[in-house]
């Protein structure tokens, strides 16, 4: 399975860390990210488990051989920047198969004007950027 991700801050990035596990993942974040992502892996910490360095495709840009077969998209960008990713990336996501993994209501309606194939999710964390492509989840697990 191929899967895209679009506007990888937090959310994004930890996303396309554990489904890289699974899934051939591409991310599209900011270059200080994408770099750090590229030179040593994305490094998490935290209840989310899998602590460590993740490895996957990621740049500021999306290189055409990395969307053209891939079986989903995931908007992880702040709601608000919504209508400026689906803008960006249209050409790439009309009528394939798009996630709205966001926090916040109305992404879905934004979504559906760029491809009529979306599935709606929210995502609420609580994640602390501990520099460039790296977080902690702080949130301690209940016993």
């Amino acid at each position: 399975m191929k899967i895209v991700v679009l506007g990888a801050g937090a959310v994004g990035l930890t996303v396309a860390a554990k489904l890289s596990r699974v899934a051939d993942v591409h991310a599209v974040a900011r270059a200080r990210h994408a770099d750090a992502v590229q030179d040593r892996g994305f490094l998490m910490t935290g209840i989310w488990g899998g602590e460590g360095a993740y490895r996957f495709s990621c740049s500021e840009e999306l290189p055409p051989d990395a969307w053209r077969d891939a079986d989903y998209f995931i908007v992880a960008a702040k709601s608000t920047d919504t209508e400026a990713i689906c803008r960006q990336f249209a050409d790439a996501i009309g009528g394939r198969e798009v996630v709205s993994l966001q926090d916040g209501i109305g992404n879905e309606e934004i979504i559906a004007r760029f491809t009529d194939r979306v599935i709606g999710a929210m995502i609420i964390t609580g994640f602390e950027w501990r520099g460039d492509a790296r977080f902690t989840s702080p949130w301690r697990r209940r016993r």
